[in-house]
């Protein structure tokens, strides 16, 4: 349901339609709603942070994956809506992950190329 999801996302295909969009970053994007749906969240915070260091359009995936860590989201009307919305420790290790991911490639090849790396 995800994939379907993803896949239909009005964002999704119009960033496609432009050209800017590679068969890599999406296969990293299914990759990260493939182990978050079995569980595997560590693996998915690992796809989701390399997929938005290769490209930054698959961040605006963060606020979905990040609220479907807590059991309670999807539940809101019978636990209320500050208990469905108050992050657990899954969630806090997974934006942990990805943006740590992030920030230490992006340390890594800007110390390799410097400036440049930042503006092309």
């Amino acid at each position: 349901k995800l994939s379907a999801v993803w896949l239909l996302s009005p964002i999704t295909l119009n960033v496609s339609t432009r050209g800017n969009a590679d068969s890599l970053i999406c296969l990293m994007v299914v990759a990260t709603l493939y182990h978050i749906q079995r569980g595997e969240w560590i693996r998915s915070a690992v796809w989701f942070g390399l997929s938005v260091h290769m490209k930054i359009f698959p961040v605006i995936y963060a606020i979905p994956l990040v609220m479907y860590l807590n059991p309670d989201f999807l539940a809101f009307q019978r636990v209320g809506v500050l208990k469905a919305l108050k992050l657990n420790s899954t969630q806090i290790w997974y934006t942990v992950i990805s943006a740590g991911l992030f920030f230490v490639l992006l340390g890594i090849l800007y110390y390799i190329y410097g400036w440049q790396f930042l503006f092309e």
